[in-house]
């Protein structure tokens, strides 16, 4: 398989933006998220705008539930922590979304935000995980999760069915859930 490098000029910064960007390079590093290339990449810059990596890039399609078909009463927003970063890129994918900032070049080992099948591969694997509680209780929409019932008591156990399995799986964000 063919691989094209795109690679652009990385953005210029003002000394509190490159002082926050360490932070935030460093908090990636601890997780274990990048990791600094091994070889010189002049690739994509900063805020990783992968415009040009999405141009080249065959678009995965999706469809969207209509939330009045759920016939619900009763609904929940699930945020994941970290969405996108939760999930590993194949390792033949990481040189494609490396980036280099004035520091060192970086290669990401999770999926970033600004890639154009990101919300489509994020919805794919969420419903892989919750698949047994599909067209029952449990919808993907974008990158939003919807738990739905049609009376409380029943919304409370599929809550704690949901919870289960992301405690089991992945983290939630509880500040950004609806409850």
């Amino acid at each position: 398989m063919r691989t094209i490098s795109v690679s652009t000029t990385a953005y210029r910064m003002a000394p509190k933006e490159l002082q926050e960007l360490k932070i935030q390079l460093q908090e990636l590093f601890d997780r274990g998220f990048d990791s600094i290339c091994e070889k010189e990449i002049w690739f994509l810059r900063l805020y990783i705008d992968y415009q040009q990596l999405n141009k080249l890039t065959v678009k995965n399609k999706y469809s969207l539930p209509r939330i009045n078909d759920l016939g619900a009463t009763v609904c929940s927003k699930i945020d994941l922590q970290l969405g996108y970063y939760q999930f590993k890129v194949k390792e033949v994918n990481v040189p494609k979304i490396a980036f280099r900032i004035l520091y060192a070049p970086y290669e990401l080992l999770v999926m970033p935000f600004g890639l154009t099948n990101a919300p489509t591969a994020f919805k794919e694997l969420i419903n892989r995980v919750f698949q047994t509680f599909h067209d029952q209780f449990f919808v993907v929409i974008i990158n939003e999760n919807l738990v739905y019932s049609k009376t409380k008591p029943e919304h409370d156990e599929h809550l704690r069915k949901v919870l289960q399995i992301l405690r089991e799986n992945k983290y939630a964000k509880p500040s950004k859930c609806v409850f």
